[in-house]
Order: C-alpha cells, then sequence, then structure tokens
C-alpha cells in the first residue's frame, strides 16, 4: 500500500484523514432517522396512452370473499380489501398490462367478448403462461370471461348448479 499512500499524501490526504472521513460516514449512516407516514394508497395505475385501447376497472372485495394466504397458510383478515381488476382487452398488446397486474399480486378479470376468436386465444395463451410462473390460478367464469388470480389469493369456487354450468363433458346429476 506504499503506493497508494504516497498518492494520498501527494493530493494532500493522509492515512488517517481518509479513515476520519469513513468513520464520520459509518456514524451518520447509523443515526436513525424518522421513518416518514405511509402515504395513502395510490389511485390504480393508469395505462396512459393504452387507456383508449382497453376499459379497466378495479372492483375492492372484502375478505369474506377472498382468503389471502401467506407462507402456503390461509390466514383470515377481517379488514383486509383486495383490489380486483376488470381489463377488456383489445388486442395481444394488452398482455403485458394485464401480466404486470398479476405480477402486483392482483387478480384480474378478463372479458373477451370484444375480441376475435384468434386473438382470444393468443391472449389467453400469454396470461396461462403468466400464470404458470408465478404460481397462480385460472378459473372460466363465462363463454368469454376469465378469472386470472396469483397465488396470495384462494379463489372460492360454488359447484351449485343452476343449469347454467352443463358442460358435456361433466356427469349430468339430473338423470340419475
Amino acid at each position: 500500500m506504499g503506493k497508494i499512500d504516497s498518492f494520498l499524501e501527494k493530493i494532500g490526504i493522509k492515512d488517517t484523514d481518509v479513515n476520519e472521513v469513513l468513520l464520520d460516514t459509518v456514524e451518520e449512516e447509523e443515526v436513525d432517522r424518522p421513518v416518514p407516514p405511509r402515504a395513502k394508497p395510490a389511485e390504480p395505475v393508469s395505462f396512459g396512452s393504452r387507456r383508449s385501447m382497453h376499459d379497466r376497472k378495479v372492483i375492492n372485495m372484502g375478505s369474506d370473499s377472498v382468503s389471502i394466504r401467506e407462507g402456503g397458510a390461509a390466514a383470515s383478515m377481517a379488514n383486509a380489501m383486495m383490489k380486483v381488476v376488470v381489463i377488456n382487452p383489445k388486442n395481444i398488446d394488452d398482455c403485458q398490462q394485464i401480466a404486470n397486474c398479476l405480477k402486483e399480486k392482483r387478480p384480474v378479470v378478463i372479458n373477451l367478448e370484444n375480441v376475435e376468436e384468434p386473438t382470444a386465444v393468443r391472449i389467453i395463451d400469454f396470461i396461462s403462461g403468466t400464470i404458470y410462473a408465478i404460481d397462480g390460478a385460472v378459473n372460466k367464469i363465462s363463454r368469454n370471461v376469465w378469472l386470472f388470480a396469483p397465488k396470495n389469493v384462494n379463489i372460492a369456487v360454488s359447484q351449485q348448479n343452476h343449469g347454467l354450468n352443463n358442460m358435456p363433458w361433466e356427469p349430468n346429476n339430473n338423470n340419475k
């Protein structure tokens, strides 16, 4: 370290000066600073110029509708609120925003009523890949409406049969 010491002496800094500066820096970092109060949660993220490409709604759901799990154990939070994002995508470009919502651990309902079938299939494929990557869940609500939920959301599916959910591959309980 002779070269470093001689360099520091040439520019007018001695080794003790450097140590004092380092000690001062460490002491400044250890000072407890008051934590600013948390700001009120921001409004839902807008997609800027993409706003015209699709409709988007955020719906608050109480904890009686959704249970949140942390670390694999279900935790019932009486005052927890879950925001569900409802999106009407227009084309495949809207998939990135849907994936971002899922990465932010927010469930998304996608309405594909106004999308052509090949585009709808591509959208479902893209978002299904995202759901797989984050260990989420997919539920088909109706013919063109899908619910995509991240891992932190449990979906309770009611098996009530009102004649609307008859699928050709499911056994028909009315014939017995």
